[in-house]
């Protein structure tokens, strides 16, 4: 082998005897490229990600739409009412579950298995439409507390008369407005168009299974979560899905959670 130039390339002798040369990047020359690579890394990753939560977003606007036709499902069959306070499958809780409630509309174990069989109260079988894909990773022991928020009833002791065999229910698809407040003299209607029953959801605590769909910051749980590029996705009572951004929400006329049979006010969305 002839060395033909200093640190560059070589004289090679090949197989058939004729003498050719062979070139080889010099370090300088390969940190250059490795550089080059790198920059143009940065500049395309926040392309990527942000395309790949576009996406993501589209699959949750998906599952908010399957739970809005298993809602009407559930309402259909039960005079118009919706029902849910907290919790999903848990053994203490489930009665009043909306999540235990609906889930055999879209693949889950049904409320009677639920009853009569602790087996199907594993968070595991929690149908797949209750989470977001943008939810944060998570243990799988902590699976049941990372649902979307729904509207919760209110409790016998905050008054009314309820007409299932539980309390805890809305009647979301009797009513065309809610009132937004209990005096009757000063209340203003607010039309169900205009009303968020099932949402992308924030709590304090990982191990929080509460899964009450709040419109202020005064509980730990089920805040309004912006965790789609600063937007929220949520679902209103005719089954359509909107999506907004936080500030788009806070104090806004257009839009309230149903909550405890009340158009109430947003005060607080929580930012990613």
């Amino acid at each position: 082998m002839k060395k033909t130039c200093p640190g560059h390339s070589f004289a090679v002798r090949g197989n058939d005897g004729q003498i050719g040369s062979r070139s080889f990047f010099t370090l300088i020359e390969l940190l250059v490229v490795i550089a080059i690579i790198a920059i143009l890394a940065a500049m395309l990753m926040p392309a990527l990600q942000q395309a790949r939560e576009r996406g993501r977003s589209a699959f949750c606007v998906s599952n908010l739409k399957t739970l809005g036709n298993a809602l009407q499902m559930y309402g259909n069959d039960n005079n118009g009412y919706m029902q849910h306070r907290s919790g999903h499958f848990d053994v203490d809780v489930y009665r009043y579950s909306g999540i235990a409630r609906i889930a055999h509309y879209i693949g889950g174990p049904t409320y009677r298995q639920l009853e009569t069989d602790a087996a199907y109260r594993d968070p595991a079988r929690i149908p797949g439409a209750f989470f977001c894909p943008s939810t944060e990773p998570y243990p799988e022991a902590e699976r049941g507390h990372k649902t979307y928020a729904l509207s919760f009833g209110p409790t016998s002791g905050e008054g009314g008369k309820y007409p299932m065999d539980c309390e805890c229910t809305n009647p979301i698809y009797k009513w065309p407005t809610f009132p937004t407040t209990n005096k009757a003299s000063t209340a203003i209607r607010i039309p169900v168009s205009r009303l968020i029953v099932v949402a992308d959801k924030f709590s304090l605590t990982s191990d929080d299974m509460n899964s009450n769909l709040i419109y202020s910051r005064t509980d730990k749980y089920g805040w309004l979560y912006a965790r789609h590029g600063g937007r929220v996705n949520f679902l209103l009572i005719p089954g359509n899905v909107a999506s907004k951004k936080g500030n788009e929400l806070v104090n806004s006329t257009d839009y309230y959670v149903l909550c405890k049979r009340l158009a109430s006010t947003i005060t607080y969305v929580q930012e990613k």
